[in-house]
């Protein structure tokens, strides 16, 4: 069984006074300018995005035409100061339900380039199980072993599918972390497009 599409724009805001795009993907190419790593192979710049199928957005999508069975990820490095606070935006599109088996995880950092080391540290949003709803957690990792830091308060009803959602995620200098969603969807089909850019005014 082929592994389900998973779409993704990946924002990266530095701190709360200069913000700085990461990627949009708009050049059609992860590969370069910045350097993408992992499983490249697997993955394809795509113009038509779940959520109600938007056609001119450019989102990185997992490629279930190649990819097989099996975590296929993706990572950059970030290089400069990091700034005393943070904060991370992305949309999140899915063509299949979320599962135990079939989840989506976002890594906002990790201290290895390979995301599946048994010694990686770092924080991640994680989303995918088999009971009840799926709610989004944020997670940290220690050691190759995560505890959960936030849980989302609203969750996406089991079994939904072509939808999508804005994510943004905070974390003062004080060490304080806060976790924001767009409206999650509640019907195939629908939610946030990929065109939109997660702010305070539409993730709150």
């Amino acid at each position: 069984m082929k592994t389900s599409f998973f779409l993704f724009l990946f924002f990266l805001l530095s701190t709360k006074i200069t913000s700085q795009l990461y990627d949009s993907f708009s050049d059609g190419d992860f590969t370069l300018n910045p350097v993408w790593g992992g499983d490249t192979g697997d993955w394809i710049i795509n113009g038509s995005a779940s959520g109600v199928n938007v056609t001119t957005s450019k989102s990185l999508r997992l490629d279930a035409q190649v990819a097989e069975n099996g975590t296929k990820y993706l990572s950059s490095l970030k290089s400069g100061s990091w700034g005393v606070e943070q904060s991370w935006g992305v949309w999140v599109g899915r063509r299949t339900p979320l599962t135990t088996t079939n989840k989506s995880i976002i890594w906002l950092w990790g201290n290895e380039s390979d995301l599946n080391s048994a010694t990686i540290d770092g924080y991640r949003i994680i989303m995918g199980d088999n009971s009840d709803d799926d709610e989004i957690l944020l997670e940290r990792v220690d050691n190759g072993v995560a505890s959960v830091i936030l849980t989302s308060s609203g969750a996406i009803p089991n079994g939904l599918d072509d939808y999508g959602f804005l994510l943004r995620v905070t974390r003062t200098s004080a060490s304080i972390w806060t976790l924001y969603t767009s409206i999650l969807p509640v019907s195939n089909g629908s939610g946030a497009l990929s065109t939109e850019v997660p702010s305070t005014a539409n993730t709150s």
